[in-house]
């Protein structure tokens, strides 16, 4: 378990084992998940559990058109920063795979870090296992 406190970050390459990791966000805190050099299409990044008591996980991909987050449970209060160069952005460029609850808003940014879109959050599905993203 790790907990990253105000003023904290941590970033973690991708394809690291974090499957029986708990890691908790707090205000101020930033988990970054750094898929930036993956290529493709798509970018999958597994985490056992994330809380995100008021921080933000930043999601870093290159050019890739599909992000995926699978996690055993998310939940919390705090943002997703998806930060892409991806030409084109569809409605279902990110789902979120597991138990997801809380208030979690999404932000999509290109590389230089330029809002893209900012009001979305994750709607959890009805089966509970999974989330996609909704206009906030």
């Amino acid at each position: 378990s790790v907990a990253l406190l105000d003023g904290a970050s941590m970033i973690i390459g991708y394809g690291a084992d974090l499957q029986q990791s708990t890691i908790t966000v707090q205000q101020g805190g930033v988990l970054i998940l750094d898929g930036s050099t993956v290529k493709g299409d798509g970018v999958t990044f597994i985490v056992g559990n994330i809380n995100l008591n008021g921080g933000k996980l930043w999601l870093i991909t290159g050019a890739a058109t599909h992000v995926q987050l699978k996690v055993k449970r998310l939940r919390g209060e705090g943002a997703i920063c998806l930060q892409t160069s991806a030409k084109e952005i569809s409605p279902d460029f990110i789902n979120v795979k597991g138990e997801v609850t809380g208030d979690i808003h999404v932000e999509i940014t290109d590389a230089s870090r330029q809002t893209l879109c900012n009001a979305l959050k994750l709607q959890p599905d009805e089966d509970g296992i999974g989330a996609t993203l909704q206009p906030a």
